[in-house]
């Protein structure tokens, strides 16, 4: 039981560290021009070896979606934990939650250029739905922390019942991950021209508007 257990454990260090490795050339370049050979290359394993443990480049790219999700939730949490911001009112604490995209913008770019290729990558490859369960629950675990706020804001009178708060929740980040990944790859037309965060922090306002009591 020992053994397998330490080959076990083997197996699932180098999964992390050939998931490692494709996340650090994901983000520097972009998931299409990545090969299989230069994630074995970066990751210092035989090809075969990755065929063997993830089976497609689909699931390496899944994985890293997933660790990628993962790993901010580790990084922003803090922030709504703290004694500071469980002080707030609820619509002050929805505030900072949705500011979370002035945070990605200013210190998560190449995560968020990541996630614009991820979703075109899995549209042009079709992946199905149930493969991406992993990746779905990594970015739903946000959700605890608006639904708690949200709550808050209703039982102590700055924020408006709802019907369906995790439709609110769902549209307000599409929403806003779709422009601050907008602001991120620049004008493709001169319509397009606005000054940094401008277009954002409006979005945020409108929102915190519609939802106040």
């Amino acid at each position: 039981m020992e053994y397998k257990n330490y080959i076990n454990g083997m197996i699932k260090n180098r999964k992390k560290e050939i998931v490692d490795a494709a996340e650090t050339l994901f983000l520097a370049t972009n998931i299409e021009s990545v090969k299989m050979t230069d994630i074995a290359k970066k990751a210092n394993v035989g090809v075969a070896s990755i065929y063997r443990y993830f089976g497609t480049k689909e699931e390496i790219v899944i994985r890293v979606g997933t660790q990628l999700w993962t790993d901010l939730l580790q990084k922003l949490a803090p922030a709504f934990q703290s004694d500071e911001f469980n002080k707030l009112s609820g619509l002050e604490q929805i505030k900072r939650f949705m500011c979370i995209y002035e945070k990605l913008y200013k210190d998560f770019k190449p995560f968020l250029l990541f996630i614009n290729e991820f979703d075109s990558f899995c549209l042009k490859e079709n992946v199905a739905k149930e493969k991406l369960a992993s990746y779905e629950k990594s970015i739903l675990n946000f959700y605890p922390y608006f639904e708690s706020a949200y709550k808050k804001g209703i039982a102590d009178g700055t924020l408006k019942e709802t019907s369906n708060m995790h439709l609110i929740y769902v549209t307000i980040n599409h929403t806003l991950m779709s422009i601050t990944q907008k602001i991120i790859l620049g004008e493709i037309v001169s319509a397009d021209s606005f000054e940094r965060l401008t277009e954002l922090q409006l979005l945020i306002k409108i929102f915190l508007e519609y939802a106040k009591k």
